[in-house]
Parts: structure tokens; C-alpha cells; sequence
């Protein structure tokens, strides 16, 4: 007779071990409704689970928990509220005394509106609404030019210029430092007809459709200057007035390197005597070759060197101003030449002095060489009266009390003469001087 056991007659020793793998001799009973087992020492097993009949295919879990992002109730103790949390930022709602309530609120959990920012102009809208309101009172015509300029050229096309005040950062203005290295010179505009578009014909002054950079590195006094000149101006939109940014940060910019290093003797920025004595050689050769005017530029460059004076100063120079008195040729300098808002003017010298420089000799007879031109007379449009077209030949209205001119009586800007004679400068190789 088989001795059978039930399941239940089992100790829990034996219900606690995991099932054999298949065994060739299993033998399982049944009876009733319970399954009973041969009991022997080397065949003793619980009922195997059924085997999954594709076990490389998972089964996909039951989601337990919320999708991200909708929400929930939070319950403390017998009060309940709503909870989300949207990029990051945790919200809650009022403490609820019901589920139901603090979960109908979980809807209303909503991020801010972001503050709207005060308004802040650019750099360049800035830089100009202060250049033409209270920095015109504040500096020299001359200064207001330079600076309007540094404006035009170098501010406007920029990057940094196109940004709002209060989002420019040190790294913007070490990038504008960067962008000074080299020389820019303007593209003028032109029309259909490939002409050059001018705002002032007489003034030369044209319409710019872009800059570019030139093989000629700006020199690192240029790029410090410039530096300076739109660092002041953010200092400005700091200041009490304005109140655009919190600080400058123009002060964090690395401009180090472009500062004179006391330890490097500077280079010579004048003229060696021997220099001196061939330049009269060099310079009557250039001015030969010149096509018009160079009996004029080459009395300006002696003069230059026998006094020192400024370009300006020279350009300034009036008839009355050349006198000679019982120790030989001296200039009364009383007044120079710069630019102003509408154009070159006569003002008083950079010292505000009046003072005598004696000349030499060869000066002074340079110097009377000079014709006194005539002034053509205009009408009301400003035109030239032409007496003959053809020969150039006008009505004359007077005639012109400076001594350095042009064709029309014209005093020489300072800018042209100073144009001149970096042609000449570099034509025979002579440093850049003072």
C-alpha cells in the first residue's frame, strides 16, 4: 500500500524550500480535492509553476503612480492641500479640510507671469541721445567729434552696441576691447549709377554703407582711448541721472596689456639732428613731385620743425601774424584751427596762450613765397560766380588773410595737411613723431 500525505501534513520546513527543476521520476496524485505527493527521501518537491510559454517577452507593469507634472494632495493629519511642481518650482495650494476640495485646486497651481523689465535702450541709442543732449554742453566741439565718431565707427556696427544696457555683460566688453586691433576705413554708399551718395558735397562728407578692417594695426594708445571713451559713457547710464545698470562693467575688462609699461624705454618720437638737416632735401623732392600746392606743404612741414607748432596753429596762420622785429622773423600764435559742429573753425590756441616763436631765416622766405589767394564770391545758393566756366575764372570777393591756402581761399584743414605728410613720412621712412 502507498503511504500518501497531504499537502497540509507537511511541516513548514519542508513548504519553505523552492521546487527541484523537473525531475524524469515526479510522480503526483491526486485525491479529491487535494494533491497529495510520494513521499521518499530523494523525491520530495512542491507543485512546479506553469512555465511561461514566451519567456524573452516582458510583461508590461501595471503604472502605480501619477503621470509627472499633474499633481497631487498632500494630507496632514485631517487637513489636506494641493501640490505641483512645475520647471522645478514647487507650488501648494490652502490647507483643505476635505480630499476632494484640495484636489479641485490642483488645476488653479499655475507659475507667475515673469515681472515685465523697466525699459532700457542699447548702447548705441544711449550713447547718441547722450552725446546730443548733456555731453554737447559738457566738452569741447573738437572732443564731441572724436567721440561721435568712436561712436559711428566703432560702437554702432558692433555687437555690443546692438545690446541692451543691462545686458551687457564683462565678457561683452572684453570682446569690443578684442575688435579694436586693426584699422577700419569706410565703404561708401552709391547709387544706381555706382556713384558715391554724399550728405555734404563741399564738406566731403558721404553716406557709409559699412566699414572694413584694414592690414594696419591700431596702435594701443587708439584702442585705450577708444576703451576709455565707451567706458565713461556706460558710467553714465550708472550714474544718478539715468540708473540703467547697477555697475559697470566696463571695469571688469581686461585692458591691461594696451597700458604703457614704464619698464620699456618708448620710442624716439623725434627727429635725430642729422635727420633734421636732410629733411629740407627730402622734402622739396616730394613736394616736386606733388601736383599742385607743394611750395605750400613744404613751407608747412619747415615751418613744423623749425617751431614746433601744432598743425592747427599753422593752418590758423595769418599775414599779420608774420611780423619782424630787430632780432630777425617771428610768429604772433594767438589762434588755431579745429573742427567744430559745423565744421573747421577758429578758435584760441590748446594752452590758451599768445605767445612769440621766432623762425629762421629759410621760413620766413618760404613763407612769403606764399600767394594771397582770392576769395570767389558766392551767391545765395552758395554756388562759385563764374566770371569764364571754362578757364576757371570767378568774380572775386575779397582776398583771403590766411597764409596757407587752397585754390578758393580756403584755409587747409588740419586733417588734410596732417594726411600729407604721413605720405611723405612714410615715403622717405621716418618714425612717427610727436
Amino acid at each position: 500500500m502507498v503511504r500518501r500525505r497531504s499537502l497540509s501534513g507537511l511541516s513548514r520546513r519542508w513548504r519553505r524550500r523552492k521546487p527541484f527543476p523537473e525531475l524524469s521520476d515526479r510522480r503526483v496524485l491526486t485525491s479529491g480535492s487535494s494533491t497529495c505527493l510520494p513521499w521518499s527521501k530523494t523525491d520530495y518537491h512542491l507543485p512546479m509553476p506553469q512555465s511561461d510559454p514566451n519567456p524573452q517577452v516582458k510583461k508590461a507593469k501595471t503604472p502605480t503612480r501619477r503621470e509627472k507634472g499633474t499633481g497631487g494632495v498632500e494630507r496632514r493629519g485631517k487637513r489636506f492641500r494641493a501640490k505641483k511642481t512645475i520647471s522645478g518650482q514647487p507650488l501648494v495650494g490652502p490647507w483643505r479640510d476635505s480630499w476632494d476640495s484640495a484636489h479641485a485646486d490642483i488645476a488653479g497651481l499655475t507659475l507667475a507671469p515673469a515681472p515685465e523689465r523697466p525699459d532700457c535702450p542699447t548702447l548705441r541709442d544711449f550713447m547718441i541721445a547722450h552725446l546730443e543732449g548733456r555731453r554737447k554742453k559738457e566738452i569741447s566741439e573738437g572732443t564731441w567729434i572724436r567721440e561721435e565718431i568712436i561712436w559711428r565707427t566703432r560702437v554702432w556696427p558692433s555687437a555690443i552696441g546692438k545690446k541692451r544696457l543691462d545686458d551687457i555683460t564683462e565678457d561683452d566688453c572684453q570682446e569690443f576691447v578684442d575688435s579694436l586691433e586693426w584699422r577700419i576705413r569706410p565703404v561708401p554708399k552709391l547709387d544706381e549709377n555706382g556713384k558715391i551718395v554724399w550728405i555734404d558735397k563741399a564738406r566731403r562728407k558721404m553716406e557709409v554703407a559699412s566699414y572694413e578692417e584694414l592690414d594696419i594695426r591700431l596702435e594701443p594708445e587708439g584702442i585705450k582711448r577708444i576703451a576709455v571713451v565707451v567706458g565713461t559713457y556706460l558710467q553714465a547710464a550708472k550714474g544718478r541721472r539715468y540708473k540703467h545698470i547697477q555697475h559697470n562693467p566696463f571695469r571688469e575688462a581686461d585692458i591691461e596689456w594696451v597700458k604703457a609699461n614704464k619698464d620699456v624705454k618708448r620710442k624716439r618720437r623725434s627727429l635725430t639732428p642729422s635727420a633734421a638737416a636732410r629733411l629740407p632735401t627730402q622734402l622739396f623732392q616730394f613736394a616736386a613731385a606733388m601736383k599742385g600746392q607743394g611750395d605750400r606743404f613744404a613751407a608747412m612741414v619747415l615751418l613744423a620743425r623749425d617751431t614746433g607748432m601744432r598743425r592747427g596753429e599753422i593752418c590758423a596762420l595769418k599775414w599779420d601774424m608774420v611780423q619782424r622785429g630787430p632780432s630777425g622773423p617771428y610768429l604772433v600764435v594767438e589762434k588755431g584751427l579745429a573742427r567744430g559742429f559745423t565744421g573747421v573753425q577758429e578758435k584760441g590756441t590748446k594752452t590758451g596762450s599768445v605767445r612769440d616763436v621766432p623762425i629762421s631765416e629759410d621760413t620766413w622766405k618760404e613763407i612769403k613765397k606764399q600767394p594771397r589767394r582770392a576769395i570767389p564770391k558766392r551767391n545765395a545758393q552758395g554756388e562759385i560766380v563764374w566770371k569764364n566756366a571754362e578757364t576757371k575764372e570767378f568774380e572775386i570777393a575779397g582776398y583771403s588773410d590766411y597764409v596757407f591756402t587752397t585754390e578758393e581761399g580756403n584755409p587747409v584743414k588740419p586733417d588734410r595737411f596732417g594726411k600729407q605728410f604721413r605720405v611723405f613720412r612714410d615715403s622717405i621712412g621716418m618714425p612717427d613723431l610727436k
